[in-house]
């Protein structure tokens, strides 16, 4: 409704036998996040979305100063990326119900879930580099 553009960055490997290189299945766009017609994306090979891309001059040309970010995975890419936003000065929120992660296992064999490695990383940018916010009060903003 509101028109306002949308950026999708997404995580092109350098390894060709990585399922996130270029071509293969797990580079591919969800379908529910496909980007459409008109809309920009980003590659990248690194976590962050603003590392040896043009997201930051294309952002300062339109003048956006206000980023909101979804995506995978929290502790990683997005957690770079929203780190780096809110270090640039964009005022930054993130979508806390509209990113995901993956369970982890620690060098000692300990195993954490996918809901606790989210919420500690949410945490950690809550309130420091971004709002978190739920999906339904996003569109409120």
């Amino acid at each position: 409704e509101k028109q306002l553009p949308v950026f999708h960055t997404q995580h092109c490997s350098v390894n060709p036998n990585s399922p996130l290189a270029e071509g293969n299945p797990g580079n591919e766009f969800m379908e529910i996040v496909k980007p459409l017609a008109g809309e920009n994306i980003i590659k990248k090979n690194v976590n962050s979305g603003f590392i040896g891309t043009n997201l930051k001059q294309l952002l300062d040309e339109k003048g956006i100063t206000n980023l909101v970010f979804a995506g995978l995975t929290t502790d990683h890419c997005v957690s770079t990326t929203v780190r780096m936003a809110g270090n640039f000065g964009y005022k930054t929120w993130l979508i806390n119900d509209a990113t995901a992660t993956f369970d982890k296992v620690s060098i000692g064999g300990e195993k954490f879930s996918a809901q606790l490695m989210h919420d500690t990383a949410v945490a950690s940018i809550n309130g420091e580099f971004a709002e978190v916010v739920n999906f339904k009060d996003a569109f409120e903003m």
